[in-house]
């Protein structure tokens, strides 16, 4: 195990490293007080943590810094669904109906017809409207009520409520023939040149240049879980044992144990039932010993990107499951959630997590609650199949975004876009959100863990800025951990090197607390 030590060369005793809190007393430069708040604002268990493992994460996270610059020219080909398909749909458009149009300020409106008296009113971009798609068909696609209009010209309001009676007013309607958009759309298939466009960033033509394309972000993803390997030991969420195990997994072509056991790599699958054949959780790692009863034993889940635990050990697999019911009772984290499940099964895997997580009453747990986890063990490398993972669920997602025409189903799209619509997702929103998840987004991978309560929409700042406060970070912790002996101050800290960087951030209230940020136009 590590042992920390006090700057004296001794072993600290527990209790002798000071909190965060305790360390508001230590002097501190005050021309630079940004570095004062971000000091205020570590964790304990990152400024406790023996040096030597800190040294560690800071290498490793210089390791994630290249991985991100050889990640980032992938990431600037690859495009939204959205702003892939605006121009073509704009110039498409103006060639076929000859005007000029902006396709995100015109709307498609259809009328839904689902048993109640209400007006139900599906409204739609043009750009959402053909992203989606509409099957050929030699029928009557709209009812005569249809229209497109401007975004936000439908009015209605109840004029007979014993006849339960609407006036209904359209405002800039185009005199364009509905049936006639549907077909262009059809024969345009945005979805089918968007899957051309994933092809042309993730499958290459040149030789070799598929297998490159892996590569990065098989690197990238093994260099974020070494950083997240440091990060979880100095948290206590990981054994000794499994850290020296996961430091060996993070080395390719190295026999990695556990304990002195081999190791048994799983993916997960959840809620498979007699009635539900359950989801496959896209991007989920396991790790188990290779013994008689594996789901008996420790076990180790990657889960990408998890608000606090990313990487955590558990005593078995059934108390991982209890684990993730305690956090699925939470909103937000059913929505971080989503990102294992892929779009189109998502209505109807969280109808039937919500039927486990609450089966006699709504908002009352089931603590003991089944989630019916499986661990699928496979052969191949775990980061080869968790690019795989990226793939798949990024083509499969990608076609329910973006509808290519070979596969337009309008009896399935419709019932989609109700089920989605029901399950409270908007899959039309989706279409300008959606980007194909690429992962842990590396260079912030340590920055999130450590600093969370200290900055704000750093995932937006650039390779050099995340470096610079990475570094500054790193230093602040180190002058601390020289300053503090057995919880008392000896000197005056090394003067820190001051960062322009740094200094310039602002502080913004963020959720009822406050942060460092970059300054924006008007505050």
């Amino acid at each position: 195990m590590f042992t920390a030590y006090t700057t004296s060369g001794t072993p600290a005793s527990p209790g002798s490293l000071p909190s965060s809190r305790q360390l508001d007393s230590a002097p501190f430069d005050v021309e630079h007080p940004n570095a004062g708040f971000i000091r205020g604002s570590l964790p304990d268990w990152y400024l406790n943590a023996p040096a030597t493992l800190r040294q560690a994460l800071h290498a490793s996270h210089q390791k994630t810094l290249r991985s991100t610059h050889a990640l980032g020219p992938i990431r600037n080909r690859l495009l939204s669904a959205q702003a892939f398909a605006a121009p073509l749909l704009t110039k498409a458009f103006f060639e076929r109906f000859e005007r000029p149009l902006d396709v995100e300020a015109f709307q498609l409106m259809t009328w839904r017809y689902d048993g109640s008296w209400k007006p139900n009113p599906l409204e739609q971009t043009l750009l959402q409207a053909a992203l989606q798609n509409f099957a050929s068909s030699n029928r009557s696609r709209f009812d005569p009520y249809s229209a497109i209009l401007r975004t936000g010209g439908l009015r209605y309001w109840l004029i007979d409520s014993a006849q339960r009676r609407y006036k209904v007013e359209y405002k800039d309607r185009l005199d364009i023939d509905l049936e006639q958009f549907a077909d262009f759309c059809h024969e345009l298939d945005l979805g089918g040149q968007y899957q051309a466009h994933l092809d042309s960033v993730f499958k290459p033509s040149t030789p070799g240049a598929a297998k490159a394309v892996a590569t990065v972000f098989i690197d990238g993803e093994r260099d974020a879980v070494e950083v997240l390997a440091h990060i979880a030991m100095m948290k206590g969420d990981i054994s000794e044992a499994a850290y020296q195990m996961l430091l060996s997994v993070v080395k390719p072509d190295v026999h990695a144990q556990w304990g002195g056991r081999g190791l048994r790599y799983c993916q997960l699958h959840m809620l498979d039932t007699y009635a539900f054949s359950g989801c496959l959780l896209h991007g989920a790692l396991l790790i188990q010993q290779d013994i008689a009863d594996p789901d008996s034993g420790p076990c180790l889940v990657y889960m990408p990107s998890e608000p606090s635990h990313p990487l955590k050990q558990f005593a078995s697999l059934r108390a991982f499951n209890d684990s993730l019911v305690a956090a699925l009772d939470s909103d937000s984290y059913r929505r971080y959630f989503s990102r294992f499940v892929s779009l189109g099964q998502s209505p109807e895997f969280f109808a039937k997590l919500k039927s486990r997580l609450y089966p006699v009453q709504e908002h009352t747990l089931d603590v003991n609650a089944d989630l019916v986890l499986q661990a699928q063990p496979f052969s191949k490398p775990p980061f080869e199949l968790l690019y795989d993972h990226l793939l798949a669920k990024t083509y499969v997602d990608s076609r329910t975004i973006a509808v290519p025409s070979a596969q337009a189903d309008q009896l399935a799209r419709d019932a989609l876009l109700d089920n989605l619509k029901n399950s409270g997702m908007d899959i039309l929103n989706a279409a300008g959100l959606f980007v194909p998840v690429l992962g842990e987004v590396m260079a912030v991978v340590a920055l999130y863990q450590i600093v969370r309560e200290a900055f704000v929409a750093y995932e937006d700042w650039t390779h050099g800025e995340v470096e610079e406060a990475m570094q500054h970070v790193y230093n602040i912790a180190e002058n601390v951990a020289q300053t503090v002996v057995v919880g008392s101050v000896i000197g005056a800290l090394d003067r820190l090197e001051p960062s322009m960087f740094i200094e310039s951030l602002v502080q913004k209230r963020v959720d009822g607390s406050v942060r460092l940020g970059k300054p924006t136009i008007g505050g």
